[in-house]
């Protein structure tokens, strides 16, 4: 009976949200704006990662009364606003986001994998950062009650239920053009302790997920020690530039920080870019041979 019942509500709110009623809930497929991220890929890829404290994003979420994900959620949605006003992409609706979330309880032990993949809306269409991350934050809990009161199983079976088109579109081709997420973001939770390796101590931890046809950027992170390890690929030829992401989320950090009121916002020790990117070193090989090839010359 109660399995009944939540499938009825899930069900019930799967239809308002499709019919335009479902308040902050977005979903697969619902409004996902054309973006030039759910372009085709091919085989070049870009890869770039960077570190910030946990501390520091935790405080920001919950200066905001959110969480560590809302504040993530916050930066990565500055930051893509920043790069496709650069680029003159920016749709004029909010992207979307595909983003796990647990739905475990506080002391439940026996729910196993309680993980649902929700449409978080990014609201990139809001210039006003504490406007942008508290739309975010409905969205985000609009998705998490979707699923309430739902065993991991029906969890499961809804989830594939929307994801049904999907799986549809994919083997047609028709996925760039009618994409169920603009990005995919993941937090994956790590090792909380620093790790050595015969004495030599692990600086980070930077995941490396992949892009999809219709997806050509995935934002993952792992939280590392006291750090937290964000591993950002993207297709290099749809997504030129994608290096400066990473500028650009510690751009909407400091915004939501001044946005909040800290006033030690600009005397904190700001994270440096660290990329990892083959492509970086690429490009610092190229400077090197024009220097060499300018000091023939001369």
């Amino acid at each position: 009976f109660d399995s009944s019942a939540n499938l009825y509500r899930a069900l019930k709110g799967f239809t308002k949200a499709w019919a335009g009623r479902g308040g902050d809930l977005t979903l697969p497929h619902l409004r996902v704006p054309g973006s030039v991220l759910n372009s085709r890929v091919d085989g070049a890829r870009r890869f770039v990662a960077q570190s910030w404290p946990f501390a520091r994003i935790h405080r920001l979420g919950k200066a905001y009364g959110g969480t560590f994900n809302d504040a993530v959620l916050g930066m990565c949605a500055g930051a893509l606003r920043t790069y496709l006003i650069n680029h003159a992409e920016l749709p004029d609706q909010g992207l979307k986001a595909m983003v796990p979330v647990s739905l475990r309880q506080k002391g439940d032990v026996d729910s196993g994998n309680a993980v649902a993949a929700i449409s978080a809306d990014l609201s990139t269409h809001i210039a006003d950062p504490a406007e942008r991350i508290r739309a975010i934050m409905a969205s985000v809990q609009a998705g998490k009650a979707f699923y309430q009161g739902m065993s991991p199983k029906e969890v499961e079976l809804v989830s594939m239920l929307m994801q049904s088109p999907s799986a549809l579109f994919m083997p047609l081709g028709l996925t760039p053009r009618l994409p169920p997420y603009n990005v995919a973001i993941s937090n994956v939770p790590g090792i909380r302790e620093t790790m050595y390796w015969n004495g030599a101590r692990m600086d980070g931890s930077y995941p490396l997920s992949i892009v999809t046809d219709g997806m050509a950027m995935n934002i993952t992170l792992v939280t590392y020690g006291e750090n937290v390890d964000f591993g950002i690929i993207a297709c290099r030829r749809s997504l030129p530039q994608v290096q400066r992401l990473i500028d650009y989320m510690e751009e909407a950090l400091c915004d939501l920080e001044v946005a909040a009121g800290f006033n030690d916002a600009a005397n904190e020790g700001k994270s440096k870019p660290r990329r990892k990117a083959a492509a970086r070193k690429k490009s610092v090989a190229k400077k090197k041979v024009t220097k060499a090839k300018t000091t023939t010359e001369a």
